[in-house]
């Protein structure tokens, strides 16, 4: 598999330098970042997984096969070719040649058909942090306010934007314009590009662009240094998913023989009011996309709601208590951390790029 991407990003970057655009049919390598519940534990993760992998596939028109390495499996689904690396059975990564339309295509099904896997939610601090990695090409930022709209005609501070920036600038850019806040609450990064190369191969860089929503799509020669790149976001993600899981979640546990509270509630502070509590909350937790939450709530006046939810992710219950200002998150025992990085990313992309999360020990989350 490794040599075969290699020499399809070498040849794909060759045509690329040459003509300066890619053949119709030629699809640059794509890494996307799965968060799964798929293994009980009952019996071998490989075999779990297989099972789970053939279920997916009989509802998504695809063949999976199993290969030498146990925890690599090829999906074939059309006449494109997904690698799925499930070497952390919690956390997967998707590789293909597939152009985007496709790919993207795909993904989304596996996640529609079934509940029990997401995307990986990248909120605009992480993304910057992935800057650092190596040198900071561009960025994206799409902000949609449309599903936030109440009337028809009603004016908001900035209803849609598509802003994209490539180039060695791109970092004085993004400064600038925060600084000069023409969009204080609408410029949530939606995508990063960076130049990376490991240590002494600087002829073996690759570009590679990541997405808010686990994607990363790779341009060059070296697929080592990609997979070097994908590897230190899925570390530093699954990392942040599992502390929240292991230390927030509200709960009560023996202390000296006395029950004893343990974990934090999670506080998402926002820069741009709430100017109408319950309609945010009707808009939010209404099961649809991105934010795959259904909640029933109880409004307090004007300026409060409390809300009961469930997770439709993985079917969890959580509650939201909602304010003007901030938000509160109490998780139960068992809970999904991935839950609270979908609803995160999404409210800056849709809502108030400028909102911060913070959680017990923790000033900021992601």
């Amino acid at each position: 598999m490794a040599s075969y991407l290699a020499d399809a990003m070498y040849s794909s970057y060759d045509r690329y330098r040459t003509e300066q655009k890619l053949e119709p049919d030629t699809g640059l390598l794509k890494s996307y970042l799965i968060e799964a519940h798929a293994v009980s534990g009952e019996k071998s993760q490989h075999d779990e997984i297989f099972s789970f992998l053939r279920q997916l596939a009989e509802h998504t028109l695809s063949q999976v096969f199993e290969s030498e390495d146990e925890t690599l499996f090829n999906v074939l689904h059309g006449k494109d070719v997904y690698y799925l690396d499930v070497s952390d059975p919690r956390f997967w990564i998707m590789h293909t040649l597939a152009l985007s339309i496709r790919a993207d295509k795909l993904r989304s099904k596996f996640i529609k058909v079934s509940p029990s896997l997401d995307n990986a939610w990248l909120s605009s601090q992480m993304l910057e942090r992935i800057t650092r990695f190596g040198q900071f090409r561009g960025f994206g930022a799409i902000h949609d306010e449309t599903p936030f709209i109440r009337e028809e005609g009603e004016e908001a501070e900035v209803e849609t934007m598509h802003l994209r920036l490539w180039g060695g600038s791109a970092a004085i850019v993004l400064k600038t314009l925060r600084k000069s806040e023409v969009f204080p609450h609408s410029l949530a990064l939606s995508s990063v590009r960076l130049k990376y190369w490991l240590p002494n191969l600087e002829d073996e860089a690759v570009i590679d662009n990541f997405t808010f929503d686990g994607k990363v799509t790779a341009l060059g020669r070296s697929f080592i240094s990609h997979t070097n790149l994908v590897a230190r976001l899925h570390a530093s993600y699954a990392e942040t998913i599992r502390g929240i899981e292991d230390e927030l979640p509200i709960c009560f546990v023996p202390e000296n023989e006395i029950p004893t509270l343990k974990g934090h509630p999670i506080i998402i502070s926002l820069t741009r009011e709430l100017k109408d509590i319950e309609d945010f909350v009707r808009r939010v937790f209404s099961s649809s996309l991105p934010f795959r939450l259904w909640g029933v709530s109880e409004i307090y006046d004007d300026d409060f709601a409390r809300v009961y939810a469930v997770d439709l992710h993985v079917g969890r219950k959580l509650t939201f208590e909602v304010a003007k200002d901030f938000i509160r998150v109490y998780l139960p025992p068992a809970s999904c951390g991935n839950t609270i990085a979908r609803f995160y990313a999404n409210i800056q992309q849709y809502y108030d790029s400028g909102a911060s999360i913070s959680g017990g020990p923790r000033e900021q989350l992601f």
